[in-house]
């Protein structure tokens, strides 16, 4: 296993699969200045930020394969997505120049691979017409090159991971507003976890089975 202090003098092992999830949590919160120091992660961030690159540690033993090491994109990287966004309620980026470093290093980029994916793969764009329309947002020529091979290459991977975000976000708001005072996130973010790697379909049709159970 490898071994992460985090702020408050706490230590958390990790097995080595997943030492890049811890690593690339640093990452986050890394000062992109050159001014500021780095500063380490407390539990509450660290937890929230590995969570996303859970493999198959902490799935039961029960559980399929499939499920246990299978990768369905939407799940998958709409969970990291929407992990990532919870950087807004930890105050990840309460400091204006991490805020603005997080919509252009996310948000913005993000929104250029939607329009890309979709000019790709359903309108006809030519690799040309894509490389310009992410030249012409602010991204370098280089950067877009890269970005528009990795679309050609694997269609509606910008579209799968965008709208399971936004699948997650709008289960959490459906239970918050069913559940009212006996939501709790930690429940929450349990049950889109712990069947390991689903469509949303299914996942769906989870959270809504446990809110109308109460939620417990």
């Amino acid at each position: 296993s490898w071994t992460a202090e985090v702020e408050g003098e706490l230590t958390v092992s990790l097995p080595d699969a997943d030492r890049r999830g811890a690593e690339d949590a640093r990452q986050l919160i890394e000062a992109t200045d050159g001014v500021r120091e780095a500063r380490l992660l407390s539990k509450q961030e660290i937890d929230a930020l590995l969570e996303p690159n859970f493999g198959s540690r902490g799935l039961p033993e029960s559980l399929p394969d499939l499920l246990r090491h299978g990768w369905f994109t939407a799940y998958g990287e709409g969970w990291a997505l929407y992990a990532e966004s919870l950087g807004y309620e930890l105050g990840l980026y309460d400091d204006p120049v991490d805020r603005l470093q997080a919509l252009e290093d996310g948000e913005l980029k993000r929104a250029a691979r939607l329009v890309v994916d979709t000019g790709i793969h359903a309108l006809g764009w030519t690799r040309e017409q894509a490389v310009e329309y992410m030249v012409e947002n602010g991204n370098p020529r280089d950067y877009s090159e890269n970005e528009v091979a990795r679309y050609i290459a694997m269609p509606g991977q910008a579209l799968g991971y965008k709208i399971g975000e936004l699948k997650i976000k709008e289960l959490r708001a459906r239970a918050e507003a069913a559940l009212g005072d006996n939501f709790d996130i930690r429940h929450f973010h349990e049950q889109v976890l712990d069947s390991g790697n689903i469509p949303l379909t299914v996942l769906e049709a989870k959270i809504d089975e446990w809110i109308a159970a109460g939620g417990g």
